[in-house]
């Protein structure tokens, strides 16, 4: 699908209603279609914004994989499927983890953490020997940052094909009432799931059906967020 839309269609559209207008105000507009634009580039693993990892070895006997042994990507915000990679044999997947300890025992590893200064990757357990170059390597995918919404960039188009603009506006009013301290929303938490109301609830209801749609008209697998809604107030 084509991608015409830019964050100022969005910006034009949302301000026609009085209760948002302080979008008016240029900067504050840009900061909120950022923001907007943040959301809902998190919110799902849009085609855009992910990429191939440049595959790296690993170092037998260390847990710790960091720059220069490693050259991860500036624009790295987090890994999504990687796997251990036998030349000419098997391919074994890793769990991506937010943390892991070093661990002293050695063997194939099983999961993988992405280091907070992003210099460099956690395995769990150490490789063992055997497991480095040139027969096994670190392969996959990972999420990338989403670019930042400049002022000069406002006429860009979304990085979002033209059937998700609408939920992209949804996303803005929500950003919008947020940044000025009003109520857009709440997620609250009831027996282990999420439930959102008001317009974060509007916003993650079309995401979800818009979602769901474009995987059955394209033959994708639903990964659309899976929390129930409730909703408040309409804008």
């Amino acid at each position: 699908m084509a991608k015409t839309y830019t964050f100022a269609d969005a910006i034009n559209l949302v301000k026609k209603n009085q209760a948002f207008r302080q979008l008016e105000d240029a900067s504050f507009a840009r900061f909120a279609v950022d923001e907007a634009n943040r959301l809902m580039w998190g919110d799902f693993d849009w085609r855009e914004s992910l990429a191939q990892l440049t595959p790296f070895y690993m170092t037998p006997g260390e847990s710790d994989i960091v720059s220069p042994a490693i050259a991860l990507p500036t624009d790295i915000w987090g890994f999504r499927d990687v796997w251990i990679r036998q030349i000419f044999g098997s391919n074994y997947p890793l769990k991506v983890l937010q943390s892991l300890p070093i661990s002293g025992f050695e063997s194939r590893p099983t999961s993988i953490m992405l280091l907070q200064d992003r210099t460099g990757v956690r395995l769990h357990p150490t490789p063992a020997s055997g497991y480095g170059a040139p027969y096994f390597q670190i392969e996959g995918w990972y999420k990338k940052l989403p670019t930042k919404v400049l002022q000069t960039g406002l006429n860009s188009t979304l990085p979002y094909e033209d059937n998700f603009f609408s939920v992209f506006v949804e996303a803005l009013r929500y950003q919008y009432l947020t940044l000025l301290g009003l109520d857009g929303g709440q997620v609250v938490y009831s027996a282990g799931r999420s439930q959102y109301t008001g317009q974060l609830a509007k916003y993650k209801a079309m995401l979800t059906e818009r979602i769901g749609q474009e995987n059955i008209d394209k033959g994708g697998v639903q990964i659309a967020p899976e929390e129930s809604l409730s909703y408040g107030g309409e804008w």
